[in-house]
């Protein structure tokens, strides 16, 4: 009996292997990782990652700060940016993790601090056990042992968990979506010509795009119209908000009332690109507008979900607020905080309070 468990054992830890290499192969789902050092220090570091036998980053690009290297490759990974024009390459690029190695350690400590508000996990070469942020963990990266600090940073068991809940969650949620389709698919033919789903490309976690799914609650060339009526705008900051909005055809009013339009984004949860609790997905057009502090939102996969829907949407008018809801969130993250917030959005939809 001992036999055969250790023989399953060593079957699983092989098959696991065997998926890791294959993962790390097509770099799919990888965290895209920046390199930030010196002209001194930079090849060593890349060969160094590269003979990892299994890593779950891929190292996307070099920042070299005491030289103006921008445009060269270094074995083989662009050199993205300088010191300069480092913080506008992160606010326009997917970046999910910065490696930190070379400088001294009160300009790796400043930066670190820096990268910490804009959401993005941070790693450099361990000199001084400082405290960098609540959340640090001393990882290995190669033969770099490094202190690894992040808003929050959640253990492997939890990220299953909250994985997990997803995908039972959005199982669910299509099956609901399903039944309001044949009831209200006919209305929204009836009262507003044109498809029944609504689609739109949103900036997901790091800044990654994905198109996201509605119920269509708005007339069909709602998004021409949008420029007509920004004066009326009620949000101040990057999100347009407005109380009885034309654009809004009368079923479309009593699905946003009960969220009901909202109910095919459980796909969007089901293909990975969202979660059930998160932080509202900006458009292209918000994200390009974005400061560098705004950029924390983005810090977790949106969500259907979250503070901002729970705590009263429609009395927030201010975008940083919302801004501050989101970082709360992501720094309180756990799982018993997501289920407090599933709760509360169901008293929301069933009362339709705070909604837009």
């Amino acid at each position: 009996m001992k036999t055969a468990c250790l023989v399953l054992v060593y079957l699983e830890r092989v098959f696991l292997k065997f998926l890791i290499l294959g993962r790390m192969k097509k770099e799919k789902n990888l965290s895209v990782m920046i390199l930030v050092t010196t002209a001194e220090y930079a090849k060593e570091a890349l060969i160094e990652f590269s003979h990892l036998p299994y890593r779950d980053f891929v190292v996307s690009g070099v920042v070299v700060v005491d030289q103006k290297l921008r445009g060269a490759k270094i074995c083989g990974v662009p050199v993205v940016a300088n010191a300069d024009d480092f913080y506008e390459y992160l606010r326009t690029h997917v970046v999910d993790e910065v490696f930190i190695n070379g400088n001294t350690r009160e300009s790796s400590q400043a930066l670190a601090n820096e990268l910490l508000e804009l959401g993005i996990t941070v790693h450099f070469n361990l000199v001084h056990m400082n405290a960098l942020a609540p959340n640090k963990v001393v990882e290995k990266y190669g033969n770099y042992m490094v202190l690894t600090s992040s808003m929050k940073i959640a253990s492997p068991r939890q990220v299953f968990a909250k994985r997990l809940m997803d995908i039972f969650g959005s199982l669910i949620g299509l099956a609901l979506c399903g039944i309001a389709f044949i009831i209200f698919a006919p209305v929204i033919k009836l009262q507003s010509p044109g498809p029944v789903f609504f689609s739109q490309i949103r900036v997901g976690r790091g800044g990654r795009q994905f198109k996201l799914y509605k119920f269509r609650s708005m007339n069909a060339d709602a998004e021409e119209q949008k420029a007509a009526l920004m004066e009326q705008n009620e949000m101040s900051g990057l999100m347009f908000k407005m109380a009885d909005d034309p654009r809004i055809f009368p079923a479309g009013k009593f699905m946003r009332k009960y969220s009901i339009d909202e109910l095919p984004q459980f796909f969007n949860v089901l293909r990975g690109d969202m979660s059930l609790v998160g932080t509202r997905p900006p458009t292209v057009e918000e994200f390009e507008q974005y400061q560098l502090h705004h950029k924390a939102r983005l810090g977790i996969k949106p969500g259907i979900t979250g503070m901002w829907q729970v705590s009263g949407r429609s009395d927030i008018k201010d975008f940083e607020e919302v801004v501050a809801l989101d970082t709360h969130y992501i720094s309180q993250w756990s799982i018993g905080l997501d289920f407090k917030i599933l709760c509360k959005t169901l008293q929301v939809v069933v009362t339709g309070k705070g909604s837009e």
